[in-house]
């Protein structure tokens, strides 16, 4: 649990697991000084469902000099066969996408004025962020795409409602332009956004 004197709050980190299925998250809430609860966040590596990732948990969370949370994670990774971990920068309100607590309409999404998913930032160094601002049973593909429409990654992900995903960019990846799509089950393409990858 870390303290933030900007506004007298606690944000505390753990994981959790959903009832019903294997379903395992990093968890990040924030709550004040009376214990009233003002927001509750999920990670989630994105492909890391439950073929591939057996737990995760954030385990320390830290506020800086700046108002923003610093949190550690790790997640057991089946198909490396390794427990994977990282550092996340995350503004005063635990979005690793800015405006993470907004809320949408369904009918500004089915008419096109806001999108599905808000992808940040862009351009990329090696990873980006993905909001989800659905929810479904079905699993999506989330695929990349050069320019000359060769398929360079794709990953599965069963969107749900404020949900940010972690996408890691395959370190043999050069820099460049390209096309992050997202189909749903039927195989309809649900968004489409250009990625400017500038690696260091």
């Amino acid at each position: 649990m870390a303290y933030s004197p900007f506004d007298t709050s606690f944000v505390t980190s753990g994981d959790i697991n959903e009832q019903g299925t294997q379903n395992s998250y990093g968890l990040l809430f924030k709550v004040t000084k009376n214990g009233d609860s003002l927001w509750t966040r999920k990670y989630l590596p994105a492909g890391f469902g439950t073929d591939r990732a057996l737990w995760m948990n954030f385990y320390q969370v830290a506020i800086s000099p700046h108002n923003t949370i610093i949190v550690c994670g790790r997640v057991s990774d089946v198909k490396d066969q390794v427990v994977k971990a990282w550092l996340l920068q995350l503004d005063k309100d635990g979005c690793l996408v800015p405006g993470c607590g907004e809320i949408v309409k369904n009918e500004d999404i089915q008419n096109g004025n806001e999108k599905a998913f808000k992808i940040y930032p862009n351009p990329i160094q090696d990873k980006f962020y993905l909001l989800s601002r659905i929810s479904s049973n079905e699993n999506y593909k989330l695929s990349i795409y050069n320019l000359q429409g060769q398929k360079i990654k794709q990953t599965n992900l069963k969107p749900e409602l404020g949900l940010q995903y972690i996408f890691m960019i395959p370190d043999d990846l050069i820099s460049g332009n390209y096309i992050l799509s997202i189909w749903d089950e039927k195989g309809s393409l649900l968004q489409e956004e250009k990625l400017i990858i500038q690696k260091q």
